[in-house]
C-alpha cells in the first residue's frame, strides 16, 4: 500500500483517540490556567477531589476512578505528597495504603472550587453550554 495524504486526513479527522485528546488538552488548558492561581494542575485538582470524596480510599481504587494507570496516578502524587496536601493512613491490611487529604489539602481544595467554577464556565462559553451538557451526558452514559 502506498502512503496518501488523502489516507493520513481521513484518519486524522475520524480517529477518536486523536479529536478526544486534542479537545481534552484545549480544555485542559483553560483549567489549568485558572488553577495555576493556587499552583495545582487540573488533574491534581480531580485527584483531590476524589480522594476528598472517597475518604481513605486506596491507591488502585483510586486510578480505576479516574481511569489512569497507577504509574501515572503515583507521578500525579509525588507533588500533592511533597506539598503535604494528601498522606497515607496505614490499614489492618499492611499491603494497603489508603489515601487521605490533610487540612492543608482540604483547604486547598476549598479555596480551588471557585477558580473550577471560573474554568467551567468559560469552558461553557468558549463551547456552548448546551454542547457541553450534550458531550458530557454522552461521555457518561459510554463510561
Amino acid at each position: 500500500m502506498k502512503l496518501k495524504k488523502t489516507t493520513l486526513q481521513k484518519i486524522n479527522i475520524t480517529c477518536v483517540n486523536d479529536v478526544v485528546k486534542k479537545f481534552s488538552r484545549s480544555i485542559g488548558i483553560i483549567y489549568d490556567r485558572k488553577l495555576a492561581k493556587n499552583n495545582i494542575t487540573v488533574n491534581q485538582f480531580s485527584i483531590l477531589s476524589y480522594i476528598f470524596y472517597y475518604e481513605n480510599i486506596a491507591l488502585g481504587k483510586l486510578a480505576e476512578h479516574l481511569k489512569m494507570d497507577r504509574t501515572t496516578l503515583t507521578k500525579n502524587l509525588k507533588p500533592l505528597f511533597r506539598e503535604h496536601y494528601i498522606e497515607i493512613i496505614e490499614t489492618d491490611d499492611k499491603r494497603k495504603k489508603n489515601l487521605h487529604l490533610t487540612p492543608i489539602g482540604v483547604k486547598l481544595l476549598e479555596d480551588s472550587i471557585e477558580l473550577w467554577k471560573e474554568a467551567q464556565q468559560t469552558v461553557y462559553k468558549k463551547y456552548g453550554k448546551k454542547n457541553i451538557h450534550q458531550l458530557l451526558s454522552l461521555l457518561h452514559r459510554i463510561l
